[in-house]
């Protein structure tokens, strides 16, 4: 049987069962190991198929467009807010007065400046929708990097976003994503563009740290920009989905 034919074979099991393993692979097709894994990869990299321990699901619509599209801000800022305020809290006991931080686009990052007021903590972001959530008491600077401005997401992005950064050193980079795979050591973003600046905030901060919650566990994206152990803290609200809790994340209680 030929590899296109093996991969619609695949894509009828699974449009049948809804998941497929390798080892069920193997034997039906009566092929090795390697060719499996190799047609699999193949359908991943196509975005049929979303791959598991031991095999491979398919992707719904629904759970496809999710890889590659992100809801905007004023839709997201209350999902898992509890979880979200947690992780800030403790972000922000971190922090001291004349710190510089950067925060990340989304809004996760917004809920520090609730646990900051009392400090003279300067911030610079991407992010402009944290510009309504700056009280006009506040004792630090805000820095806000131009670009070009993405409005669903409330972001500027792109060069000349990288080049304005590269202007800052951080104390602390308080940096988010879409997904994170510590199987796979990978963390991912839905955009290019936005994983662009996640990489230079890495670069130019002392202390870098990952926010995410639980449901952003074992989660992937289009493009990956880190990988987990680069940082020095990931701030989580829990490890219950977890196998193994890795040495650098931090359970906010």
């Amino acid at each position: 049987m030929l590899t296109k034919e093996r991969k619609v074979y695949i894509m009828e099991l699974l449009k049948r069962d809804g998941f497929v393993s390798i080892k069920q692979l193997m034997s039906i097709l009566n092929i090795s190991r390697s060719s499996v894994m190799r047609d699999l990869d193949e359908l991943e990299k196509e975005g049929m198929i979303f791959r598991e321990r031991g095999g491979a699901s398919l992707i719904s619509a629904d759970s496809l467009l999710s890889r590659y599209n992100e809801p905007g801000v004023i839709e997201k800022e209350h999902t898992n807010e509890n979880q979200k305020r947690k992780i800030c809290k403790k972000a922000a006991s971190y922090l001291n007065n004349g710190d510089c931080i950067y925060i990340d686009s989304g809004t996760t990052g917004i809920y520090i400046i609730d646990y900051i007021m009392d400090k003279e903590v300067d911030i610079v972001s991407p992010n402009t929708y944290i510009l309504s959530r700056i009280p006009d008491d506040f004792k630090g600077k805000v820095y806000v990097l131009g670009g070009e401005f993405k409005k669903k997401s409330e972001i500027c992005t792109g060069s000349l976003t990288v080049e304005m950064m590269k202007n800052f050193k951080f104390d602390y980079a308080f940096l988010t994503a879409n997904g994170i795979s510590f199987e796979n050591g990978e963390v991912y973003s839905y955009h290019f563009g936005y994983a662009a600046l996640k990489k230079e905030a890495l670069k130019q901060s002392k202390c870098s740290m990952l926010l995410v919650d639980q449901s952003k566990f074992e989660k992937s994206g289009l493009c990956v920009w880190a990988n987990p152990i680069q940082f020095q803290s990931i701030l989580v609200d829990g490890t219950s989905t977890l196998k193994r809790k890795p040495k650098n994340v931090v359970v906010c209680q």
